[in-house]
């Protein structure tokens, strides 16, 4: 219970900086971006208190995992950015384990429903990453042609 807890607000930590650091030094996309995660992290909030006795809950969390890999390979293909393309690799790494966990039942399915969960982190993690690398990269003065 308490590693639940601490995991969760990791999360939530984590999905903080990624937000700010989008709003502060992204661009259009990243702002987009961040505004869809924080938009599906609200609404699984938002129905957390019901997905003990309804199953239609995960429905809707795997139609949402499924809406922002597809959101993500949207950005990777039109973007000369890196992150997309790695945030929605570890996007489908969530898609595929929400399959995994569709056709289990009892312990090992709650087991794959929070790894599929898990992989939320890591992928936060390379955009806020990728954010401040493209924001420096951008910043770099470009070396002077002789």
């Amino acid at each position: 219970m308490i590693i639940n807890i601490a995991i969760v607000s990791l999360f939530w930590v984590v999905l903080s900086c990624n937000v700010m650091v989008a709003f502060a030094l992204g661009q259009r996309p990243e702002k987009a971006f961040a505004t869809m995660l924080l938009a599906a992290s609200v609404i699984g909030l938002a129905f957390s208190p019901l997905m003990l006795a309804q199953h239609w809950i995960d429905d809707l969390n795997r139609t949402v995992d499924v809406l922002i890999l597809f959101a993500a390979l949207w950005l990777a293909l039109r973007s000369d950015r890196h992150w997309p393309l790695w945030f929605a690799g570890l996007q489908a790494l969530t898609v595929i384990n929400d399959l995994l966990a569709w056709s289990e039942i009892g312990a090992r399915y709650r087991f794959l429903a929070n790894l599929s969960a898990a992989w939320a982190l890591p992928a936060m993690v390379t955009m806020t990453c990728g954010i401040l690398l493209d924001w420096r990269r951008l910043r770099r003065p470009m070396p002077a042609s002789a």
